[in-house]
């Protein structure tokens, strides 16, 4: 899968406090998961890489007042208004995947999982091109993923592509603990054939070198 094609950075004056939010499984808890935060002001501003229609159905499923605004493009979330949930599609993908707001809520659709990974793969050229400050993914299904012949089983392993094949790790924080996982979300045997000291190592450095990157002076 291509990478993002990087562009010069934009300034970041209005954009530093903009997230590009990924919409998920349409048919899982991603949509609700955002509608719930956006509603509730924990997200700041934000947009949502999605569905028009299936971020509107999330809306009506929580039982939520939150007007739902079409962005023609990303950067019109800078004049949205601030009490609405702010949705671009990316191209292409209501043409892939289609009525996507009629698939049954809990089943594994190949359209939610296809259409998912469209916006992951959209989310990161938003950054590049300095139109967000940074990307968050919602929840997606691996078993969709799988069904709609998306090559890789989540969101790491998607990003790692995307971002050139660098190497990567999944990182679970709080405002008192962090822990950075060796493997991925594999099964228990798999996960002992990549318990090596080589990738001990590696999920070592990588986690030393992020940390001193966000201003831990000894992580």
């Amino acid at each position: 899968m291509p990478a993002p094609e990087p562009a010069p950075p934009r300034p970041l004056a209005d954009q530093a406090a903009l997230l590009a939010l990924t919409m998920g499984d349409a048919c899982g808890i991603g949509p609700e998961t955002l509608v719930r935060a956006v509603a509730a002001g924990a997200t700041g501003r934000a947009l949502v890489v999605g569905d028009v229609a299936v971020m509107r159905r999330a809306v009506a499923q929580c039982g939520l007042r939150l007007p739902v605004a079409r962005l023609d493009s990303p950067a019109d979330a800078l004049t949205a208004p601030p009490d609405c949930l702010a949705v671009w599609q990316p191209p292409g993908l209501l043409e892939r995947c289609p009525g996507l707001a009629n698939l049954a809520m809990g089943q594994i659709h190949a359209d939610a999982g296809r259409a998912a990974a469209l916006c992951i793969v959209a989310a990161p050229g938003l950054a590049l091109r300095g139109e967000v400050a940074a990307i968050v993914t919602a929840p997606t299904h691996k078993a969709a993923l799988a069904a709609a012949g998306v090559p890789f089983p989540g969101h790491t392993e998607l990003l790692q592509a995307l971002a050139g094949g660098a190497p990567v790790r999944m990182m679970l924080a709080n405002d008192e603990l962090r822990v950075v996982l060796v493997t991925p979300h594999v099964g228990r045997r798999r996960a002992m054939d990549l318990l090596v000291s080589g990738g001990v190592l590696q999920t070592r450095r990588t986690a030393h070198r992020s940390a001193a990157a966000w201003g831990q002076t000894a992580p």
